[in-house]
């Protein structure tokens, strides 16, 4: 799983990763801590 590949990238993964959180995640200890 590499999610950390760029700022740009991350961010956009970070969207995607928004939407599914909201379906029922919520704190996921996933390389959030820029």
């Amino acid at each position: 799983m590499q999610v950390i590949v760029r700022d740009n990238n991350v961010h956009q993964h970070l969207r995607r990763w928004k939407k599914k959180m909201n379906l029922g995640y919520r704190h996921i200890p996933i390389v959030v801590r820029r």
